[in-house]
């Protein structure tokens, strides 16, 4: 019962640090950080996009004996996955700033507009069906390789590993 105790007391010091933290800033400061997370996050998007031409190679039998409508999805979902971790700690640092903003300031308009933009770009509904009804521990193997942690030429991926 005495470790509860701690993780307990522990939470709510590192609760009150954090907010203590947001609390000291300004409306103007807030502002201002969250304008520039957004420029380290959207020079990240450039560096990410450099990738866009880069060529991958698929060895794996999993993905080979998939039907055609699944490789599809595997490929929709590891070209999603790629972008999203290229830039993931650069997006998570903007929208803790934009969170940090509209708990200062009362002004939605940011992360409404945050929200309103990125809801839109999660996978299609159809793919995410066909992805979760593979094996998820083969999927999670093949799509955890690190040479697909960047971003990489999905057309010509497809054009590769998908029959027309």
């Amino acid at each position: 019962m005495g470790h509860y105790k701690f993780f307990i007391a522990f939470t709510v010091l590192f609760s009150m640090s954090v907010q203590a933290d947001v609390v000291l800033m300004t409306s103007e400061e807030a502002k201002y950080n969250a304008g520039a997370k957004y420029l380290k996050f959207n020079e990240k998007l450039s560096q990410c996009g450099n990738f866009k031409y880069r060529d991958i190679e698929i060895t794996d039998p999993w993905f080979f004996s998939l039907k055609e409508a699944d490789k599809k999805a595997v490929l929709s979902t590891l070209f999603y996955q790629s972008r999203y971790l290229c830039s993931k700690k650069e997006r998570d640092e903007y929208v803790l700033s934009l969170l940090d903003y509209t708990l200062i300031s009362g002004d939605r308009e940011g992360i409404d507009e945050w929200l309103s933009l990125y809801q839109s770009g999660y996978i299609d509904a159809d793919v995410r069906d066909t992805v979760n009804k593979l094996d998820p521990i083969k999927l999670n193997n093949f799509i955890n390789q690190d040479k697909f942690s960047r971003p990489f030429d999905i057309f010509k991926v497809q054009d590769t590993y998908l029959k027309n």
